[in-house]
């Protein structure tokens, strides 16, 4: 059962010409118990996407769904509980938590919203919350200010689990903490979707950390999903140009920066996203397009989303599957050390 859909979602951003489209008609599946990763280049989209369905930026159309109800769209807005169903946590867990209320204060006003409970019993639940993110229940007597990256996230972790959300949003948790602790981050996320049977976003910028930690692969380009399917497949046999250029961005163990070559996203510039190309709108950068095959105008023409479901991960390009270089040439085979 899907616990979190998109349909057709847009957002758009000031009026006319100059508007910018920051996400165009997003169909986004989230099922139930599963870790989705949605991933893409800085200014995809994908961090707006995720504060659209939240709430937290206005959208211009589709819809969200919860359950496969309604739970947000332009006209009716939320329906009741939206925000206690779905949390965020966020990059920086030091701008999103109260620096002068103590951790066991904010996660304790969270976990008694909307209900009534003793002290004691607030007491027992921020205890319980704190060590189900695996931080010793003592932090709660503590700022802030008095704990490391780590520590923060998971006390924000904590605060949004409070609540107890059916969906989960963690929009670049890890990219702000040192490396020795993305790892442990990670796990975390993994046993929570395990041991809640919570559905989890997990929006980044880096792909060997999303296929490391997720069930399910979105990928994100110019305000448009491009391909989804699930981690394992995807990553093996990408159907996408793009997906495929960001496979091969992702360094390996044992092989030098020198060997891993140029590719034509760092060749080309970025489009303008007030002035995103037609068509296709990877087409100026494509390793496939019409920038190396001039035949294939139709990249510049079409919209490729049409007809995108028929094809092999609802990739939304004009020649996938059968795009030469694309079927069956990438292989990732992840460790920990790796994703990290």
């Amino acid at each position: 059962m899907t616990a979190l859909e998109t349909r057709g979602l847009t957002v758009r951003f000031g009026r006319g010409q100059s508007a910018l489209v920051a996400v165009d008609g997003a169909d986004l599946t989230v099922p139930e118990q599963t870790i989705v990763g949605l991933v893409g280049e800085s200014g995809s989209g994908k961090s707006t996407l995720a504060r659209a369905i939240v709430g937290l930026v206005p959208i211009a159309g589709g819809e969200v769904l919860l359950d496969g109800v309604a739970a947000r769209h332009r006209r009716t807005g939320y329906v009741a509980g939206l925000n206690r169903r779905v949390q965020m946590v966020f990059q920086d867990p030091f701008s999103s938590l109260n620096p002068r209320m103590t951790v066991g204060a904010a996660i304790a006003e969270a976990a008694g919203a909307g209900r009534r409970a003793s002290r004691a019993v607030r007491a027992r639940e921020v205890e319980e919350l704190l060590e189900l993110v695996h931080l010793d229940p003592a932090v709660m007597r503590e700022l802030p200010s008095r704990l490391s990256g780590g520590q923060r996230q998971r006390v924000a972790l904590a605060r949004a689990l409070a609540v107890r959300p059916e969906v989960l949003i963690a929009d670049e948790i890890t990219s702000a903490l040192d490396v020795s602790v993305q790892s442990a981050i990670l796990n975390l996320l993994r046993d929570l979707r395990d041991r809640l049977g919570i559905s989890i976003l997990f929006v980044s910028h880096n792909l060997a950390t999303v296929r490391y930690v997720s069930d399910t692969l979105a990928v994100m380009y110019l305000g448009r999903l491009v391909e989804a399917g699930p981690a394992g497949e995807l990553v093996a046999e990408p159907q996408h140009p793009y997906t495929r250029s960001l496979l091969d961005a992702v360094p390996r163990l044992g092989v030098s920066i020198r060997d891993v070559g140029t590719s034509t996203l760092d060749a080309v510039e970025p489009p303008d996203p007030r002035r995103p190309p037609s068509g296709c709108h990877l087409h100026p950068r494509c390793a496939v397009g019409p920038m190396v095959d001039p035949t294939r105008q139709i990249c510049i023409e079409a919209d490729p989303r049409e007809g995108a479901d028929e094809r092999v991960h609802r990739a939304a390009c004009h020649f996938a599957p059968r795009a030469p270089g694309l079927n069956g040439t990438a292989r990732l085979e992840l460790t920990e050390k790796e994703a990290t």
